[in-house]
């Protein structure tokens, strides 16, 4: 059933900016003021919007805030469950053990290919 509109949905993305912007930004505001009928979710919006193109100016990866304001507070409610039923044990565990792992080699990756193509950088500058 949910590869019957698959087409239709993909071709949303085949439509000009122009003529697919005024629709999206009636439908965010509608869906702002819609929730409690307050103007300080226009509000709201208004200033997630002046954040966001903040961040796009000053070339700022914007999925990372998104990421956070959305999981972050699942991430805490679920943090001070594990505190609270295993206290500080709940970090030995493997699972735990093998992200945390994870995390710091794709850290250790990111910092060194962005060091490395600094150095490229620079030393193409040097050149020309």
């Amino acid at each position: 059933m949910c590869f019957l509109f698959t087409d239709l949905i993909a071709k949303i993305a085949m439509i000009r900016i122009g003529r697919l912007a005024p629709i999206v930004i009636m439908l965010i505001f509608s869906g702002a003021l819609v929730t409690n009928m307050e103007l300080y979710d226009i509000v709201a919006v208004v200033l997630f919007c002046i954040l966001g193109l903040t961040m796009k100016h000053l070339d700022w990866p914007r999925p990372p805030m998104l990421l956070g304001y959305i999981l972050g507070p699942l991430i805490e409610k679920f943090y001070f469950s594990s505190q609270m039923i295993f206290g500080y044990r709940w970090m030995l565990r493997p699972g735990v053990i093998v992200i945390l792992i994870l995390t710091a080699l794709c850290l250790y990756v990111g910092v060194r290919v962005q060091r490395k193509e600094t150095e490229v950088q620079e030393a193409m500058e040097a050149e020309s």
